[in-house]
């Protein structure tokens, strides 16, 4: 009796055990389930072409509904299962393979830009990403993602531009290395050669590293070169010096951290960065403040007030215009907008100012100000009449010195 009890114990236990072992393996199943839908979903959401391909037969196992469009089918189902080469021309096709052979011969993923014609025939920058997984089936794959970049890419290069000439350095901008390589001839014909070139590490056809072994090839140390980059620059460290780069900078960029390397840069290479610009005493200067939110606009009148500088605060953009069209003339020295603000934004204030029929209307500088250093404000600031664009919060005094340098600008223009 008692070894029969014994068994049965014994039976119960691995039953529980399997049952146990049963509900542990769907709950991994439902959990897993989760996660593909999340991913799926995700991937789907993406502003952009998403993708994935068995490495070996090339054929498509998934992509979201924007790639589909872009592939001329109604939704995914109709790409799963088919080659670049039953779905493309013979020549995209082609190309869309070498790019995966190359995402298949590297560890880490594969990013290149390309520049693309839309529909209008226009111009668009596309950044594609491809790296190479094994799934769940044991199948070496490859996974893309490809999203149109060409506002980003635009609105990046109009806030660098911004933050150099606000730091004092005189700027151009080009669109390529190739473009670069132009204006960089142009300058060195006409014996004055720039003193100092940025690189962006990632632009199509020739990247920051390869534009800067040409400059080296060309005008081997006539300027000073320095690599952009969002991304870890380790993994380019050792190229990009045999390639004649002299220093690093982290995008985005930001004035305090500018200056400071720029400094280091110049003493390290004995070059003269940066344009010495003169500027006003800013004690007894009258600023026109428009900001919306009260604490922001009271720590702006300290500011101002502790270089001894007289402010008058509008609430929003409707009531600075008509404080400015109100005033007598030159009765302030500047105006600091914030761009986000109720009934009348910073940027229809400025166009507004821009317009009136008055003497200092098209002088005065107007500083915008603004917590989003990345927002479409950076190009559009400058398109609204805007002489500089400060980011949130701001620094004392890289105030004064924009204050400075925009009121003395101001006042020699008056003649």
């Amino acid at each position: 009796m008692f070894c029969l009890i014994l068994l049965l114990l014994v039976q119960k236990l691995k039953a529980e055990r399997r049952a146990n072992e049963q509900q542990r393996l769907l709950e991994e199943a439902a959990e897993i389930a989760k996660l593909k839908e999340t991913i799926t979903s995700l991937l789907d959401h993406i502003p952009g072409m998403t993708f994935t391909k068995d490495a070996k037969t090339g054929v498509y196992l998934a992509c979201n509904q924007a790639f589909a469009a872009y592939a001329h089918k109604e939704s995914p189902a109709g790409v799963v299962g088919l080659t670049d080469a039953e779905i493309f021309d013979p020549e995209t096709a082609a190309h869309f393979v070498e790019d995966d052979r190359m995402a298949l011969s590297m560890e880490e993923p594969y990013i290149f830009f390309e520049d693309v014609p839309d529909a209008a025939g226009n111009q668009r920058q596309f950044q594609t990403t491809k790296r190479k997984f094994v799934d769940t089936k044991g199948r070496l794959c490859v996974l893309g993602i490809c999203q149109d970049v060409t506002d980003m890419v635009r609105i990046q290069r109009e806030h660098a531009r911004m933050v150099l000439e606000e730091v004092g350095i005189r700027v151009d901008v080009s669109m390529s290395g190739e473009e670069a390589l132009r204006m960089l001839e142009l300058q060195h014909l006409k014996q004055e050669p720039y003193n100092l070139v940025l690189l962006d590490w990632k632009m199509p056809v020739m990247d920051g590293v390869e534009t800067a072994k040409e400059i080296r090839a060309r005008y081997s140390s006539e300027t000073t070169i320095v690599i952009l980059t969002a991304y870890n620059w380790d993994e380019i460290l050792d190229e990009a010096v045999k390639a004649g780069v002299d220093s690093f900078l982290s995008k985005p960029l930001f004035a305090s951290n500018v200056i400071s390397e720029f400094g280091y840069i110049a003493r390290r290479s004995q070059s003269h960065l940066f344009e010495e610009k003169k500027r006003a005493e800013l004690a007894g200067r009258r600023i026109l403040l428009a900001e919306d939110i009260e604490i922001n606009a009271e720590i702006m009148l300290d500011i101002l007030v502790m270089e001894e500088m007289e402010a008058d605060h509008a609430e929003n953009g409707r009531i600075v215009v008509e404080m400015f069209e109100k005033s007598a003339v030159d009765t302030y020295d500047a105006i600091l907008m914030d761009i986000r603000m109720p009934e009348m934004d910073g940027l229809e204030a400025a166009e507004a100012i821009r317009t009136l029929d008055q003497p200092d209307a098209k002088r005065i500088p107007i500083i915008a100000l603004t917590a989003n250093a990345f927002d479409e404000d950076v190009q559009r600031s400058l398109q609204a009449g805007m002489n500089a664009h400060l980011s949130k919060p701001v620094e004392p005094d890289h105030l004064y010195q924009t204050l400075g340098e925009l009121i003395y600008q101001a006042e020699q223009s008056k003649g």
